[in-house]
């Protein structure tokens, strides 16, 4: 098999890490050089009528403390090809900020119990302790407040105008992939190369931190969280995993100095966040977590 049909049968297959995606994902996929597939590429509709235009500039990080800490979702609007495939006319989207897993499901409505019943099935295999997603109602209603609180789950949403920005950057990236099939099978219909083209996602390299999402583990969550938010300097940790701590009480103004200023509860060292300063995560002892800068806490004495 020659170098081009190589690259063209892990091109055009839906469920290869190399499918439809850019220059460097398909020379890792191939092991060829980038140029080689640059040139490929560069004669392929698939990839040139869909190379997607960027808007740099810079916007505040999001940031997740570990694995399954935070998810981000959104609805995508789909309504325009929902006659090719059954009326379905949306996709809920679920990712995990830390890790970059993505899941999506078709949806033919935005109803409260259709969108409880996926997270319900999500849940049973994995579960957030955030989750973001914007103000819709589809989010906020009854049925979605009772299943977030049974599941102990913390929903929020921001006022920034990107809202689930980690998700919307995943989006490009899906919609990008879907339209290159679409126009290589002249066809509309996605839902049997969906989940492929979802696990080809979480089976890839992901740039930002280095991991396939779909191969991260917790023990991988300190290398992430280095790679995800910049930290090259070396950090000194004053503090070890299972160490027992004190946290500071919030500061008064006219605080008396004889008075204590630290919790009377002890809490142990669960995981280490390369930050500046250091964050720990604590655990009291009903096994509840707590995220703290090192500034705030103290080795029991």
């Amino acid at each position: 098999m020659d170098k081009l049909e190589r690259l063209k049968k892990l091109y055009y297959d839906p469920k290869g890490p190399g499918s439809f995606g850019g220059v460097k994902r398909l020379s890792e996929a191939s092991g060829l050089k980038k140029s080689h597939v640059r040139k490929f590429l560069s004669g392929e509709d698939t990839y040139s009528l869909h190379f997607p235009v960027r808007y740099k500039f810079q916007r505040r990080k999001t940031i997740a403390y570990g694995v399954n800490e935070l998810w981000q979702s959104d609805l995508v609007d789909l309504q325009k090809l929902s006659r090719f495939i059954n009326g379905y006319r949306y996709l809920l989207t679920i990712i995990d900020v830390m890790s970059r897993y993505l899941r999506a499901f078709p949806v033919k409505n935005k109803k409260a119990l259709t969108i409880a019943k996926i997270f319900h099935k999500v849940f049973k295999e994995a579960k957030s302790k955030n989750i973001q997603t914007d103000k819709g109602s589809e989010f906020y209603n009854k049925t979605l407040r009772a299943l977030f609180k049974k599941y102990k789950i913390h929903h929020y949403s921001t006022k920034s105008e990107t809202k689930c920005a980690i998700l919307e950057r995943a989006h490009r990236t899906l919609r990008d992939r879907m339209y290159r099939v679409f126009t290589y099978r002249n066809s509309y219909k996605y839902l049997d190369i969906l989940q492929p083209l979802i696990n080809s996602c979480n089976h890839s390299v992901h740039r930002s931190h280095g991991f396939a999402p779909a191969n991260v583990t917790e023990a991988d969550e300190p290398l992430l969280y280095k790679s995800l938010y910049n930290i090259s300097s070396p950090i000194r940790f004053r503090f070890a995993v299972d160490d027992v701590v004190r946290i500071s009480k919030a500061r008064k103004v006219f605080k008396k100095g004889y008075l204590s200023g630290w919790t009377e509860e002890t809490f142990k060292i669960y995981k280490l966040f390369p930050t500046n300063p250091p964050t720990y995560v604590l655990q009291d002892f009903s096994g509840k977590e707590i995220v703290v800068l090192c500034r705030r806490i103290a080795k029991n004495r």
